[in-house]
């Protein structure tokens, strides 16, 4: 496990690294084929362990949906609920019911009718990563957008508990709707009060923290790591949604930061930083680990219907629930008063990805048989592609183009570039000592990437030689930044009163604050 863990990780690594170099193809989509070639290299192919159902919702989902909700505002789920249980029960319910009976008769009843809920039911989850990677770069309606979210937030539960409910259809040949009803029932209200319990407590008992002397910026952190886990083992263990645990906390702890974010901002800070860190590097992973899955998908079940009477109706299957999915999101949404093109765009919007494969592989080939598992695993996997396909080709021609990763980046060097140089001039013409104007020059001119590799072991290799600077120089350096910083605030203050504060303007202020915030710690400021 912990040989698979540190491949993903690098993995993971690789595919952030590769994707800073090409703003043209989606995160997503170089993890994915980088999960293909790993899987393609028969040593990295082994030290990559099976995939386990488990491991990978406690280990991935758990966390990436509880930051999620950290993200969502408590009181927008209030004021939507009602069309958050329109999406995420009515919506899922009927979608998997139209589409179970439409693959069967599209296969002829080759595929038995419990086989073909059970299809559906796992295609009902989707998956808010991969709908964000099929869309970057493009502006999605703000009323869409949040619904995909919401959708995407709550909507695994439902599927786990239609996915029990139609195994034991297929396995048993009960259909049990009294029961699969009270399974949803006891599993969404006791996620729900077992996630609140949680973040109440663990809200409580970090205000407490806080609001002591001690420093507990390390325990706090390792609060924050680990509840995801924590919740979402304890709901799974009293048989209640862990998704749904996870998810409420998030959302709590959403309120809990924006009434607090003052009493320590430096923890506050630092949660912001690990959440952010934890999301790239977990999006990262599910597809990595996504693009492992097909492939070891298609050579170890695809051998299995090429020798049967229909030996492509897996194929159908897929399209089939695909475009069912499609046409019951499109008519919901149109019967919600919502216009064509909403109704079209979060049609599209619902992709599906690594959380649909891991619900195909709690059902066990010994249960429904090896054929119609192969049937089933492949079926999923068309659904996964079409859905991640389609609209990444669609979003181009019905969503209007936001600025590029390529288009920031040269407006915020522009800005950035002028705003150091503003910085510079300002220092040239302060009376300073030679040693202490050159450091300062050199750390302003690291803001803008204007010192060479060379200029780095240049200064590296004086500052092993010779003395560092005295406590005099070090406080004229000290000064002489923090007046560079005003300076460089100044100037973005002024250019926001002429241009439009984008992400990236935001971005560079709060590259500044922190750059003093650097300079205060690292002279001892803050620790005396």
């Amino acid at each position: 496990m912990i040989v698979s863990t540190t491949v993903l990780l690098v993995a993971a690594s690789v595919s952030n690294i590769v994707s800073k170099f090409n703003s043209r193809i989606a995160d997503s989509y170089i993890a994915l084929a980088i999960g293909i070639i790993i899987a393609y290299i028969p040593i990295l192919n082994a030290w990559v362990a099976p995939f386990h159902t488990e491991v990978f919702m406690i280990g991935v989902v758990a966390p990436l949906l509880y930051i999620e909700g950290q993200t969502t505002s408590l009181s927008s789920v209030k004021s939507e609920l009602g069309s958050i249980i329109g999406v995420t029960v009515t919506l899922a319910v009927v979608t998997a019911i139209m589409t179970g009976f439409v693959v069967n008769l599209a296969t002829t009843a080759a595929i038995s009718l419990p086989i073909a809920f059970l299809m559906a039911s796992i295609a009902t989850p989707t998956d808010a990563t991969a709908s964000e990677s099929v869309r970057v770069g493009l502006e999605m309606p703000q009323g869409v957008e949040k619904m995909l979210k919401m959708e995407s937030l709550f909507n695994d539960a439902t599927g786990i508990v239609l996915l029990n409910g139609t195994l034991l259809w297929a396995t048993a040949g009960q259909l049990n709707v009294g029961g699969s009803i009270n399974e949803f029932i006891i599993a969404a209200v006791g996620g729900a009060f077992l996630g609140i319990v949680a973040a109440i407590t663990l809200i409580s008992f970090r205000q407490g923290l806080s609001r002591t002397n001690m420093d507990s910026t390390s325990a706090q952190n390792l609060i924050f790591i680990m509840t995801p886990f924590i919740v979402y083992f304890l709901a799974e263990e009293l048989h209640v949604s862990g998704v749904i645990a996870v998810v409420c906390a998030g959302l709590l702890q959403n309120n809990e930061g924006q009434r607090s974010r003052f009493v320590n901002p430096r923890q506050f800070h630092n949660g912001l930083q690990l959440a952010d860190l934890m999301r790239e590097i977990l999006n990262d992973m599910v597809f990595v680990i996504l693009g492992i899955m097909l492939v070891r998908i298609f050579r170890e079940d695809f051998g299995y219907h090429l020798d049967t009477r229909h030996p492509f109706f897996w194929i159908v299957a897929g399209v089939v629930m695909y475009v069912m999915g499609l046409l019951a999101r499109y008519l919901y949404m149109r019967f919600m008063r919502r216009s064509r093109r909403d109704s079209l765009l979060f049609s599209l919007g619902g992709v599906h990805g690594a959380v649909t494969l891991a619900l195909v592989f709690m059902v066990h080939a010994d249960d429904i048989g090896r054929s119609a598992f192969s049937m089933l695993v492949l079926s999923e996997s068309v659904l996964v592609l079409l859905s991640m396909i389609v609209p990444t080709v669609a979003f181009k021609f019905l969503l209007p183009h936001g600025l590029s990763q390529k288009e920031e980046l040269v407006e915020s060097d522009r800005i950035r570039q002028a705003m150091v140089a503003k910085a510079i001039k300002a220092v040239e013409s302060m009376y300073l000592p030679t040693k202490v104007k050159v450091s300062v020059l050199y750390d302003l001119r690291d803001q803008v990437n204007l010192n060479t590799l060379k200029d780095f072991w240049k200064v590296w290799l004086i500052s092993a030689r010779y003395p560092e600077l005295t406590p005099a120089e070090t406080e004229l350096q000290m000064r002489a930044l923090r007046y560079a910083f005003v300076v460089e605030r100044d100037y973005l203050d002024e250019i926001s009163q002429m241009e439009h504060m984008e992400n990236y303007v935001y971005k560079i202020y709060n590259d500044v604050l922190l750059s003093e915030s650097i300079l205060l710690n690292s002279t001892g400021k803050l620790d005396d």
